[in-house]
């Protein structure tokens, strides 16, 4: 879920703030956050605007490094990936 590929970015506590002031379905769907949602995500963890942004790029690219680190795993079970 979304919460545990998280987890590891939780080292600040204005990163966990930033969170939890995200509706669940923000939590859920990150792609959904607007400019007027950062804001009001940033306002509401007592950070900025920038701070947002850094953490939902922080998780885009998590994401992404999970995604193909799992993709490896799945390919040389299947008998491919260059081992």
């Amino acid at each position: 879920s979304t919460a545990d590929e998280v987890s590891w970015i939780f080292a600040e506590p204005s990163k966990a703030a930033i969170v939890d002031s995200m509706a669940p379905a923000e939590r859920r769907n990150p792609a959904i956050l607007n400019g007027s949602r950062r804001a009001r995500v940033a306002r509401g963890s007592g950070t900025t605007p920038a701070d947002v942004n850094r953490l939902l790029k922080q998780f885009a690219e998590a994401r992404k490094i999970m995604k193909t680190l799992t993709a490896g795993r799945f390919a040389r079970r299947m008998g491919g990936g260059g081992r």
